[in-house]
């Protein structure tokens, strides 16, 4: 019993943080670029899978 209202208190505590709810401004411009791959090696049950990944806001300034 003690656990549960200590994980209720603590979910409490981090979920009411200020702050902490996102923030959008509308009126920010920015992008946001992704490339996805699959390669796949002859005669193998096997291959390769990623994404490169590029946002930008700012143009050229503050880089994420």
């Amino acid at each position: 019993m003690r656990k549960f209202i200590f994980l209720l208190l603590f979910a409490q505590a981090i979920f009411q943080v200020p702050g902490a709810h996102a923030q959008i401004d509308e009126n920010q411009l920015g992008a946001w670029y992704i490339y996805i791959w699959q390669a796949e090696i002859k005669e193998s049950q096997w291959g390769f899978m990623g994404d490169i990944q590029y946002r930008n806001w700012n143009f050229g300034g503050d880089l994420e």
